[in-house]
């Protein structure tokens, strides 16, 4: 009901030119050949793939590594790392652009401040594409990390722990 429906509705909706006032006008597939030659459609798709790369493979890997560190025989804290990992599942994604902006501000931000420090020039993050890319890709990593986790912990638990052992 809650999926199914909206993407039959955006369908129809694709298929017809409509002001949101007047009546709808059947336009067929115009819109999508239209779509297919516009330049800028095919420069966000690159920068969809590129954010998405930029995102989800170190996302994996640092979650994989936190996943066995936190299941490791050393349980010393471990419900205050499950809690600290998991916390940006539960956070706003207006509080976490908010803080994204105090860390990665141009003028002000803790970022540029610690660069400066250590003798490196200030970066414009959100001036160029590719530092906004880095910037997006690094929150979406923050934001994403608690739940493969918490799946890769699952399965570390389920797994026998002979399978662990080395064999000589």
């Amino acid at each position: 009901m809650f999926g199914v429906f909206p993407l039959g509705i955006a369908a129809h909706l694709s298929l017809h030119k409509w002001d949101g006032i007047g009546a709808m006008q059947y336009v067929g597939f115009e819109q999508f050949h239209r779509l297919l030659d516009d330049g800028q459609f095919w420069q966000s798709v690159l920068t969809t793939v590129e954010v998405f790369v930029m995102s989800q493979i170190p996302m994996v890997v640092a979650a994989l590594a936190a996943a066995f560190v936190l299941s490791s025989d050393r349980p010393c804290l471990r419900g205050l790392y499950q809690t600290v990992h998991f916390l940006p599942q539960v956070t706003s994604i207006v509080v976490i652009a908010i803080v994204f902006q105090l860390l990665f501000g141009s003028n002000f931000g803790m970022i540029n401040r610690l660069l400066v420090a250590v003798g490196f020039p200030s970066v414009e993050w959100m001036a160029s594409t590719r530092g906004a890319d880095t910037v997006i890709a690094l929150m979406i990593i923050w934001r994403g990390f608690g739940y493969p986790v918490i799946f890769f912990m699952a399965g570390m638990a389920a797994t026998p722990p002979e399978l662990y052992r080395r064999s000589n």
